[in-house]
Parts: structure tokens; sequence; C-alpha cells
């Protein structure tokens, strides 16, 4: 891994730029909160990519940049490093962020995606072609948003785009409009019945979920997990499996021939 590096100096608040297609959304409340306790020796500094056209832009530090902007300090300390761009600048971002607790994995992916990683960027694709869009911003919610990256991600090493495409197609037919239905269980439970159940007919599926509320197959997924969870204790068994159970449940019942009396 290439070490990044950096050179300290002062730079005037107004030269710093952020760029919001891989920074996180400003928190109002996170930055009254530092503005109100800033400590200047305590205030560290900010990880700065300088471009070759000579512009800060702000890789790290963007809530403590604005709260010193609120309070009217006029210089902050910062790292700088030397930036091939707005690809570089998402790299650096998502590497000094992935270990953070406080950094959501929405983040991380929209770092990824102005990366130019190929699986966030098939992911999205994918997700397009559905019809639906990728919840990025913290104002995005409902349907046809999804916000469930980390279950994606999953899935997509699991059955790949192909697989994702299919399960969404399953899960809108079946419940077109319903926002739970496109919660990371449910994405993630779907393309783990795909890939336990080949050769299932899809039509009947389909017909059999639409019978279905999404709430009530949630439901049957949790009562599910708690059970195996108590049963078996296993860490591997997790609420998706519990989801897909549920769907080879509503899927399976019914299914077997009655047999014919003599």
């Amino acid at each position: 891994m290439r070490l990044l590096k950096t050179e300290n100096r002062k730079i005037a608040v107004e030269e710093l730029n952020i760029s919001d297609a891989y920074q996180r959304t400003i928190v109002p409340a996170r930055v009254n909160r530092i503005a109100k306790n800033l400590d200047q020796d305590a205030f560290g500094s900010l990880t700065v990519g300088q471009r070759r056209d000579g512009s800060y832009w702000v890789v790290d530090g963007m809530q403590r940049l604005t709260a010193a902007r609120k309070l009217g300090i006029g210089m902050v300390p910062c790292d700088v490093f030397e930036s091939d761009g707005q690809e570089h600048e998402a790299r650096v971002f998502r590497l000094k962020n992935r270990e953070r607790t406080n950094v959501s994995s929405v983040a991380l992916f929209r770092a990824q995606l102005t990366e130019g990683d190929e699986q966030s960027l098939e992911i999205d694709r994918v997700i397009r072609n559905a019809g639906l869009k990728l919840a990025l911003k913290e104002e995005s919610s409902g349907w046809p948003y999804v916000k469930a990256v980390k279950a994606l991600e999953r899935s997509f090493q699991r059955v790949g785009s192909d697989g994702i495409a299919r399960a969404l197609a399953i899960i809108i037919e079946a419940w077109p409009g319903e926002t739970n239905a496109l919660q990371g269980d449910m994405i993630e439970g779907m393309c783990w019945f795909l890939k336990k159940h080949d050769g299932f007919d899809e039509s009947r599926l389909v017909e059999k979920l639409k019978t279905k509320s999404v709430t009530s197959v949630i439901r049957a997924a949790d009562a599910t997990f708690k059970l195996e969870r108590d049963r078996h204790a296993s860490s591997q068994y997790g609420r998706s499996l519990a989801t897909c159970d549920a769907i080879a449940f509503i899927y399976n019942r019914g299914l077997r021939k009655k047999k014919t009396s003599v």
C-alpha cells in the first residue's frame, strides 16, 4: 500500500473546498457541538488534497472546518497531500474512514463510487436498471430508494449482478411501492433464495408472495431467526438466511402433490 505523503501547513478557510461527491452530509448539531467546545490547541489537522491546479479539497475534517467557519477562524492546520483529482481524494477518504465506527457504510459506498470502484459501479447500474435509486444522501428515503449497500455488496459476492437484478425484479413485482421490501434482509434473503433453490418456478414465487404482506414475511423471518438462534446459538445463521427460509416456506406450501386414493 502506498504511504500518503503529507506536508503540514496552515491554510485560509476560504481557500478550502468540499466535494459532496464523496463527503458526508454536514450535521448541524455536530458542528454546533464542535464550535461550542472548540479548543484550537486540540483542533488537529484537516486532511487536504492539493490538486494540480493549486486548489485545496478537504478529504477529512469537514465538520471541524464548518465549525471553524462558524466561529470566524481564518486559518486552520492541514495535512496536505498531492491529489490526482476527485477519484484519488475519494480513495483517501475511504481508506481513512473505513475503520471508524461513526462512518456509515453509505458514506464509504459513495466514496467507492466516486473512486470508480468496479463492484460499486456495477451495483449502482443494477439498481438504476431496476428503476430504483441508491439512497446515498441522508434525506433519501422511502420507495424507490435502497439504503442497504452492505447487503448489496454481500449479495454481489454471492450471486453477482444478474442475481441481484433477478431478486429485485421479484421483489418489485410482488410488492411494488412497498418501502420495507427494499430493506437489506429482504434483498439479501431473496438473493440467498436464488442461490439455494435452483430451478424454482419464478412466476409461482411471485404469485405466492403477492398473497403475503412484507410485514408478515419479516415477522416470520424474525420468529425463525429467534428459534434457530435459541436452538443452535449459531452465529452463522443471520436474519437474511431467516428471510430466505421464510420465503422458501411460502413458496413450498401446497407444492407437494396429494396422494391419490386407492
